[in-house]
């Protein structure tokens, strides 16, 4: 016998010790994902959370045979469907009677449907459920952000664009002049300068 020749262990030792190995390979990166999870801002959670239940119940309510699993088809059906044409809320702060009604130059009212920001913000929360899916192995389509859903994207962002020009939407609202007149300007830039 060779003294050189290590003993091999039987081979139902060696799948035992690789499915062990396995096993804690799998709780490593469980633990890691879970602490991501934790250790997430809260705000991102504020934000994020609402959003990727309403995938969750979308999936749902669908049937979906892989169940909430994304891929860039679903992402684009459930934008289309519970997302873009979604209306605007009010502002919790604007005073009561203050509801600005948008018309175009004809008279005609203007629908006003959730921004391009607040799609993207979508897009992210369920992106981000996304890749704790590929983290955890479960997911294995490529990211949804594909060339159907950038093309999504910038049709709606056109959309928007085309919608304010529509409303006549002045850019400089909100501004300082907005309540200022020329002379308290000036007398606003004379105090800064000689207080």
């Amino acid at each position: 016998m060779d003294a050189s020749a290590t003993p091999q262990p039987p081979p139902d030792r060696v799948a035992e010790r690789r499915a062990a190995l396995d096993v804690e390979l799998f709780a490593q990166g469980a633990r890691a994902l879970a602490q991501a999870r934790e250790t997430r801002p809260r705000n991102t959670n504020k934000m994020y959370n609402p959003k990727q239940k309403e995938w969750q119940e979308f999936c749902a309510n669908k049937g979906f045979k892989d169940g909430e699993l994304m891929c860039e088809n679903k992402v684009v059906w459930f934008l289309n469907e519970r997302v873009l044409e979604r209306e605007i809320q009010g502002s919790r702060y604007k005073r009561r009677g203050e509801k600005k009604d948008c018309t175009t130059a004809d008279g005609d009212a203007i629908r006003q449907t959730l921004r391009i920001s607040a799609v993207k913000l979508y897009i992210a929360a369920i992106v981000n459920l996304w890749s704790f899916q590929k983290s955890k192995g479960i997911n294995p389509h490529p990211t949804p952000r594909g060339e159907a859903l950038n093309g999504l994207l910038r049709a709606r962002s056109r959309g928007e664009h085309k919608r304010r020009r529509l409303e006549f939407t002045d850019r400089a609202a909100g501004t300082l002049q907005d309540s200022y007149d020329k002379a308290k300007m000036i007398e606003v830039i004379c105090f800064c300068w000689w207080g």
